[in-house]
C-alpha cells in the first residue's frame, strides 16, 4: 500500500473533524445523539481524548436513528464530501457495511487491518465515528429472549469477519460462515428497528452492549461538554451513565492497560 500512513495525532484530528460535520447536521436535522462509553470519559475527564484512544463513540436514540435513516435512503440529505453514513440499512454501491452498527466514515483516509480480519480487502472503511442506537427496555432486565438473539447474531457476524485460532475453532465457525456477515448484519437490523423508541420508555439499552440497562432518565436533558477544543452533547447524568457501565470509571487504569486497541493502520487515500 504505497500511501502515507496517518500517525495518531492525525487520525484524531480527522475525527474531530467529522464530528463537527456530523455535530452540525445532526443540529440542523433536529437529531439527538450523545458522546458514549471512552468517548464521553474523554470528554469529562481530559476534555478529549482519552490520551490512549483512537476513535470515537456516539449513542443515538432508536427514533432518531430511524429518522437519519429516512434523510439519508428517502430525502437524499447526507453528509458533504470526503464524509459518508454507512448503515446495514443505508445501500452503498461499491462495499457493504461490515459490521451491525452504523458508523460515519471519512473517506479521504482507508483502513488496514490486521491479519485477524478476515473480509478486510473487500471493505471500504477509513477514520470513523461508531454510532450505537440505544432502545427503550419496560424493566431494569431487557428482555432475555430479546437480548439473546441479539448477542447471537454479533457472535455470527464476527465469525464470519475475524480469523479464529486453531482448526476446531474454525469448523465451528463455518455454518455462520456460510450465511455470511451481511445476513446475520441484515437479522441483527431488522431485530433492532422493531425494538421500543426511547421516548416513553423507562429503561433503555444498547443493544450492542446489552449487560447494562440504563435508566431513560438519565438521557432527558442533554448539555454540552468540551471535546478537543469544540463542545458536543452528552447526557446531563453522564456520571450515572458511565458508573452503570464501567463502574469507578474516574479513576486512571493501571499503566500497562493504557493502549490503543484498534489492530488497524489508517492511510491517506
Amino acid at each position: 500500500m504505497n500511501k502515507r500512513k496517518l500517525a495518531l495525532g492525525e487520525i484524531k484530528k480527522r475525527s474531530v473533524d467529522l464530528l463537527a460535520v456530523f455535530d452540525e447536521y445532526c443540529i440542523e436535522n433536529d437529531l439527538t445523539y450523545w458522546m458514549s462509553y471512552g468517548t464521553l470519559i474523554g470528554a469529562v475527564r481530559h476534555a478529549g481524548f482519552i490520551p490512549w484512544d483512537d476513535d470515537v463513540d456516539l449513542m443515538m436514540p432508536l427514533e432518531d436513528y430511524k429518522r437519519l435513516l429516512h434523510l439519508v435512503n428517502v430525502e437524499g440529505v447526507s453528509l458533504p464530501a470526503p464524509y459518508r453514513i454507512a448503515s446495514t440499512s443505508i445501500p452503498y454501491t461499491s462495499s457493504p457495511h461490515h459490521i451491525w452498527f452504523p458508523k460515519v466514515y471519512d473517506t479521504s483516509t482507508c483502513c488496514k487491518w490486521g491479519s485477524d480480519f478476515r473480509k478486510g480487502s473487500d471493505l471500504e472503511m477509513g477514520v470513523w465515528v461508531d454510532i450505537f442506537p440505544i432502545v427503550g427496555a419496560d424493566s431494569a432486565q431487557a428482555d432475555s429472549s430479546c437480548v439473546a438473539k441479539f448477542e447471537e447474531y454479533q457472535r455470527k457476524a464476527e465469525k464470519c469477519l475475524f480469523e479464529t485460532e486453531g482448526k476446531k475453532n474454525a469448523l465451528r465457525a463455518l455454518p455462520a460462515r456460510l450465511m455470511g456477515y451481511r445476513y446475520w448484519n441484515k437479522a441483527y437490523e431488522k431485530l433492532l428497528l422493531q425494538q421500543k423508541n426511547l421516548a416513553g420508555s423507562e429503561f433503555v439499552f444498547d443493544p450492542s452492549y446489552t449487560k447494562v440497562v440504563y435508566r431513560a432518565e438519565w438521557f432527558e436533558k442533554t448539555l454540552r461538554l468540551p471535546f478537543e477544543g469544540v463542545k458536543l452533547p452528552a447526557p446531563s447524568q453522564f456520571d450515572e451513565v458511565l458508573s452503570a457501565y464501567y463502574g469507578d470509571w474516574r479513576t486512571l487504569p493501571p499503566e500497562e492497560d493504557r493502549k490503543i486497541t484498534h489492530a488497524c493502520e489508517f492511510y491517506e487515500v
